[in-house]
C-alpha cells in the first residue's frame, strides 16, 4: 500500500537551542495539535534526509525522506506532538490510500462472508469425493493447500486451546509482519523468510505466480478456475487485514472471521476482540482485561450474539438469542460450558443466557463500523 513519508520535527535541545529552530530567542516550535491540519512550505534541501521547512512562520529543519522541491506547499497533517513531532503529509498517495480503505471497508459491509464462501468454494475445488474436482489435488502443493484449508474449520476435531492461533497463523494474517522481521535478521534470513510465508496466503501467491507465468499447472484440468478461487481467497484475507488495522487504530479492535462446521453447511462466526488501551494503565499491577464479542449465525438456532469478558484466568460470559425455544437449548448446555473452561485452564464466572429479540441492535453495537474517510493509510507491515 503507497504511503507518504512523515515529515517528522525532533524535539532534540542542544544548549540553549532546538535542533529544529530557525530565529534566536523563539524557544519553541509553533504551537500544534494532534489532528490539526496544517500548511508546510518547503525552503529547500539540506540533505537527503533532511528539509528546511517553514510551519506556522516558523523556520524549521524537518527529517524526511527524500527529497522535495523547493516552493512546494503542501498540505500535512499533525499525527503526534509529543515526544516528537509528527507530520504526515496528505497528497495524492495518500488519498489513493483512503480509496482502497474505504473498499476494502464497503466490501465488508456488503458482503461479510466473502472470506467464509472464497475458502469453501476453494476446498471444494480440492475436495476428493467431488468427481469433477480438480485434479491438481494430487499434488504436493494441492494435497497441502487442502490441508490447510480443513485445518481453518472449527468443528468437533479441530477444536481445542490452539486453534485460534493456528488459524490466524495458517491463513497469513500475520505473514507480512513476519516477513519483515525475517529480512531483518543478519543470520538465517532466507530460512526465516520461507518460514515466514509458509501459510496460505503465502502458498496461494506463489502457485498464482507459477501458474501465470507457465511454470507450473497447466497440464492440470480447471488451473484456470483454480488460480481464479485462490486469488479471490487472497484477497479476501488482505482485504481482512485492512479493515483490522483501521479498527485496531480507531477504536482498539480486531475482527476476525471463522469458518465453523454446522449440520446444514459451513457456518461463520464472527470474533470481536477489544484490546485494553495501555495508555490507560497507570498501575502495572492492574489487572489485564479482553473483551470478546462473538456472532454467530445458524440455519437452527438463528442469531446468537456472545459476550465475553477475560479477566486474568476468569471467564464471564451472556449469551442473548431470539426467543424462548433458543434459550431454553442453550441453557441445557451451560454447564458443558462450565466444564470446558475449567479444562482448558479457566475459572469460570458468570454464565447466562438471555432473549433479546432485536440481535441486530445487539450486533450494531460492535463496534461504530469502520468510518474510512478518518483514514489516510494503514500499515499491515507493523
Amino acid at each position: 500500500m503507497p504511503f507518504l513519508p512523515p515529515v517528522s520535527v525532533v524535539l532534540d535541545k542542544t544548549g540553549h537551542n532546538l535542533h529544529g529552530r530557525v530565529s534566536q530567542g523563539s524557544g519553541s516550535l509553533p504551537p500544534l495539535s494532534v489532528g490539526e491540519t496544517v500548511e508546510v512550505a518547503i525552503i529547500g534541501n539540506v540533505d537527503n534526509a533532511t528539509v528546511l521547512v517553514e510551519l506556522k512562520g516558523k523556520k524549521i529543519t524537518a527529517s524526511s525522506p527524500g527529497r522535495h522541491r523547493p516552493g512546494d506547499r503542501l498540505a500535512a497533517r499533525v499525527d503526534q506532538v509529543s515526544p516528537r513531532i509528527i507530520l504526515r503529509l496528505i497528497g495524492e498517495q495518500s488519498a489513493t490510500a483512503a480509496a482502497m480503505i474505504d473498499r476494502c471497508i464497503g466490501a465488508h459491509r456488503s458482503y461479510p462472508r466473502a472470506l467464509i464462501d472464497s475458502l469453501v468454494n476453494l476446498r471444494a475445488l480440492l475436495d476428493s469425493n467431488n468427481p469433477s474436482a480438480l485434479s491438481y489435488r494430487g499434488t504436493d502443493e494441492g494435497s497441502t493447500v487442502a490441508s490447510m484449508l480443513s485445518s481453518l474449520l472449527l468443528s468437533d476435531i479441530s477444536s481445542g486451546r490452539a486453534f485460534f492461533k493456528n488459524y490466524l497463523q495458517t491463513l497469513g494474517f500475520f505473514m507480512e509482519h513476519h516477513l519483515v522481521k525475517a529480512c531483518q535478521k543478519r543470520f538465517g534470513k532466507t530460512k526465516a523468510i520461507r518460514r515466514a510465508a509458509d501459510n496460505l496466503k503465502g502458498l496461494l501467491t506463489r502457485i498464482m505466480a507459477k501458474g501465470r507465468s507457465g511454470d507450473g499447472g497447466a497440464e492440470h484440468t480447471g488451473m484456470n478456475g483454480f488460480i481464479s478461487a485462490a486469488d479471490r481467497v487472497v484477497r479476501c484475507i488482505e482485504s481482512l487485514q485492512i479493515v483490522n488495522t483501521a479498527l485496531l487504530e480507531q477504536e482498539q479492535t480486531c475482527l476476525f472471521q471463522i469458518p465453523m462446521a454446522l449440520p446444514e453447511g459451513t457456518g461463520m462466526a464472527e470474533v470481536f476482540l477489544k484490546c485494553e488501551d495501555q495508555g490507560e494503565r497507570k498501575e502495572r499491577s492492574k489487572k489485564t482485561t479482553w473483551t470478546l464479542h462473538f456472532l454467530l449465525s445458524m440455519d437452527a438456532l438463528g442469531d446468537i450474539t456472545v459476550d465475553a469478558r477475560i479477566e486474568e484466568k476468569t471467564v464471564a460470559c451472556s449469551i442473548s438469542c431470539g426467543d424462548e425455544a433458543t434459550r431454553s437449548f442453550i441453557h441445557a448446555h451451560v454447564e458443558e460450558l462450565r466444564e470446558r473452561l475449567i479444562a482448558a485452564g479457566y475459572r469460570a464466572g458468570p454464565v447466562g443466557c438471555f432473549i433479546k429479540a432485536d440481535q441486530k441492535e445487539a450486533r450494531g453495537e460492535w463496534p461504530s463500523f469502520l468510518n474510512g474517510d478518518s483514514h489516510c493509510g494503514v500499515n499491515v507491515l507493523a
